[in-house]
Protein backbone atom coordinates (compact mmCIF):
# COMPACT_ATOMS: atom_id res chain seq x y z
CA UNK A 1 0.00 0.00 0.00
CA UNK A 2 0.97 3.54 0.25
CA UNK A 3 3.54 4.22 2.25
CA UNK A 4 2.15 2.72 5.48
CA UNK A 5 1.81 -0.63 7.14
CA UNK A 6 -1.78 -0.92 5.33
CA UNK A 7 -2.82 -1.59 1.58
CA UNK A 8 -4.41 1.08 -0.10
CA UNK A 9 -7.16 -0.07 -2.60
CA UNK A 10 -5.25 0.62 -6.29
CA UNK A 11 -6.51 2.33 -8.82
CA UNK A 12 -6.27 2.73 -13.15
CA UNK A 13 -5.36 6.10 -14.39
CA UNK A 14 -2.27 7.61 -13.59
CA UNK A 15 -2.79 10.07 -10.78
CA UNK A 16 -5.63 10.82 -8.24
CA UNK A 17 -8.19 13.63 -9.19
CA UNK A 18 -8.25 13.47 -5.42
CA UNK A 19 -8.04 17.12 -3.44
CA UNK A 20 -6.28 18.47 -0.43
CA UNK A 21 -8.40 20.18 1.39
CA UNK A 22 -7.13 24.19 2.25
CA UNK A 23 -7.65 25.43 5.58
CA UNK A 24 -6.22 28.79 4.31
CA UNK A 25 -4.19 30.15 7.83
CA UNK A 26 -4.56 26.96 9.90
CA UNK A 27 -0.75 26.18 9.20
CA UNK A 28 2.20 28.42 9.09
CA UNK A 29 3.99 28.33 5.63
CA UNK A 30 6.90 25.82 7.56
CA UNK A 31 4.02 23.95 8.16
CA UNK A 32 2.07 24.15 4.77
CA UNK A 33 5.54 22.91 3.33
CA UNK A 34 5.23 19.48 5.42
CA UNK A 35 1.29 19.27 3.97
CA UNK A 36 2.13 20.19 0.35
CA UNK A 37 5.50 17.48 0.60
CA UNK A 38 2.82 14.79 1.81
CA UNK A 39 0.84 15.44 -0.34
CA UNK A 40 3.81 15.67 -3.50
CA UNK A 41 4.78 11.88 -1.80
CA UNK A 42 1.19 10.22 -2.07
CA UNK A 43 0.99 11.58 -5.46
CA UNK A 44 4.59 9.93 -6.34
CA UNK A 45 2.94 6.80 -4.97
CA UNK A 46 -0.30 7.14 -7.46
CA UNK A 47 1.71 7.71 -10.23
CA UNK A 48 4.11 4.30 -9.54
CA UNK A 49 1.21 2.15 -8.77
CA UNK A 50 -0.70 3.50 -12.06
CA UNK A 51 -0.41 1.04 -15.18
CA UNK A 52 1.97 0.32 -15.92
CA UNK A 53 3.90 0.45 -11.98
CA UNK A 54 7.27 1.55 -12.33
CA UNK A 55 9.00 0.61 -9.17
CA UNK A 56 11.33 3.05 -10.37
CA UNK A 57 9.40 6.22 -10.94
CA UNK A 58 11.41 9.21 -10.05
CA UNK A 59 8.46 10.86 -8.34
CA UNK A 60 9.18 8.01 -5.82
CA UNK A 61 13.02 8.84 -4.43
CA UNK A 62 12.30 12.64 -5.06
CA UNK A 63 9.44 12.57 -2.37
CA UNK A 64 10.48 9.47 0.19
CA UNK A 65 13.02 7.95 1.85
CA UNK A 66 13.15 4.61 3.70
CA UNK A 67 11.60 2.54 4.82
CA UNK A 68 8.44 4.15 3.01
CA UNK A 69 10.55 4.15 -0.42
CA UNK A 70 11.61 0.39 -0.33
CA UNK A 71 7.87 -0.63 0.86
CA UNK A 72 6.45 1.34 -2.33
CA UNK A 73 9.30 0.26 -4.52
CA UNK A 74 8.22 -3.01 -3.39
CA UNK A 75 4.64 -3.03 -4.05
CA UNK A 76 4.94 -1.40 -7.35
CA UNK A 77 7.00 -4.39 -8.29
CA UNK A 78 4.33 -6.65 -6.94
CA UNK A 79 1.87 -5.24 -8.67
CA UNK A 80 3.43 -5.18 -11.91
CA UNK A 81 4.54 -8.39 -11.92
CA UNK A 82 1.18 -9.63 -11.29
CA UNK A 83 -0.39 -7.44 -14.01
CA UNK A 84 -2.58 -4.77 -11.45
CA UNK A 85 -2.14 -1.45 -11.49
CA UNK A 86 -4.39 1.56 -9.55
CA UNK A 87 -6.58 4.11 -11.31
CA UNK A 88 -9.32 6.49 -9.30
CA UNK A 89 -12.86 6.09 -10.81
CA UNK A 90 -14.01 9.31 -13.29
CA UNK A 91 -15.99 10.99 -10.36
CA UNK A 92 -13.50 10.49 -7.67
CA UNK A 93 -14.14 11.59 -3.59
CA UNK A 94 -10.35 10.80 -3.18
CA UNK A 95 -9.23 13.90 -0.55
CA UNK A 96 -6.23 14.13 1.92
CA UNK A 97 -6.90 16.58 4.53
CA UNK A 98 -4.07 17.76 7.38
CA UNK A 99 -5.30 17.29 10.65
CA UNK A 100 -1.84 18.57 12.43
CA UNK A 101 1.25 19.23 12.11
CA UNK A 102 4.18 19.06 14.29
CA UNK A 103 7.74 20.26 13.49
CA UNK A 104 10.27 19.24 16.01
CA UNK A 105 14.11 20.25 13.71
CA UNK A 106 14.40 17.98 10.95
CA UNK A 107 11.34 16.03 11.51
CA UNK A 108 7.50 16.63 10.90
CA UNK A 109 5.17 14.82 12.52
CA UNK A 110 1.75 14.77 9.72
CA UNK A 111 -1.92 13.49 10.82
CA UNK A 112 -4.18 13.40 8.13
CA UNK A 113 -7.94 11.84 6.98
CA UNK A 114 -7.75 10.22 3.92
CA UNK A 115 -10.53 9.10 1.85
CA UNK A 116 -9.11 6.84 -0.79
CA UNK A 117 -11.39 5.55 -3.84
CA UNK A 118 -8.64 3.73 -5.83
CA UNK A 119 -9.05 0.74 -7.98
CA UNK A 120 -6.85 -1.93 -8.29
CA UNK A 121 -7.66 -3.87 -11.11
CA UNK A 122 -5.86 -5.54 -14.53
CA UNK A 123 -5.70 -3.59 -17.05
CA UNK A 124 -4.80 -6.16 -19.84
CA UNK A 125 -8.60 -7.65 -18.63
CA UNK A 126 -10.33 -4.92 -17.15
CA UNK A 127 -11.44 -7.25 -13.89
CA UNK A 128 -11.39 -4.61 -10.53
CA UNK A 129 -9.69 -6.29 -7.62
CA UNK A 130 -10.85 -4.22 -5.28
CA UNK A 131 -12.92 -0.95 -5.57
CA UNK A 132 -13.93 0.19 -1.94
CA UNK A 133 -13.93 3.51 -0.59
CA UNK A 134 -12.35 3.60 2.60
CA UNK A 135 -10.96 6.64 4.90
CA UNK A 136 -8.29 6.24 7.29
CA UNK A 137 -6.95 8.54 9.91
CA UNK A 138 -3.00 8.45 9.35
CA UNK A 139 -0.38 9.78 10.70
CA UNK A 140 3.11 10.06 8.94
CA UNK A 141 6.78 11.23 9.64
CA UNK A 142 8.06 13.39 7.15
CA UNK A 143 12.26 14.04 7.28
CA UNK A 144 14.42 17.22 5.95
CA UNK A 145 16.20 15.90 3.62
CA UNK A 146 18.83 18.72 2.36
CA UNK A 147 16.12 21.31 2.29
CA UNK A 148 13.28 19.20 1.25
CA UNK A 149 10.38 17.25 3.71
CA UNK A 150 10.25 13.54 2.68
CA UNK A 151 8.23 10.44 3.90
CA UNK A 152 9.64 8.39 5.92
CA UNK A 153 7.09 6.28 7.73
CA UNK A 154 3.13 6.29 7.35
CA UNK A 155 1.04 4.43 9.72
CA UNK A 156 -3.05 4.12 9.87
CA UNK A 157 -4.41 5.03 13.37
CA UNK A 158 -7.90 4.55 12.40
CA UNK A 159 -9.72 2.87 9.35
CA UNK A 160 -13.62 3.11 8.27
CA UNK A 161 -15.37 1.33 5.32
CA UNK A 162 -17.04 4.11 2.79
CA UNK A 163 -16.48 8.05 3.33
CA UNK A 164 -16.93 7.73 7.22
CA UNK A 165 -15.03 8.67 10.61
CA UNK A 166 -12.33 11.60 10.25
CA UNK A 167 -14.15 12.64 7.08
CA UNK A 168 -17.22 13.00 8.68
CA UNK A 169 -15.82 14.81 11.76
CA UNK A 170 -13.47 16.85 9.86
CA UNK A 171 -16.21 18.08 7.13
Amino acid sequence: APPSTSSRPATTGTSAPGTTTSQPGRFSSEEREVVDAYVAAMEAFDQATADPPNPDHPALAATTVDPVLTEVRNLAASWKGFGQALRYPQNSVHEITPLTVEIDGETATIETCNVDDGILYEPASGRVLNDKITTAHDRATMTLVDGTWRLTTRVQVEKWEGVAGCAVASS
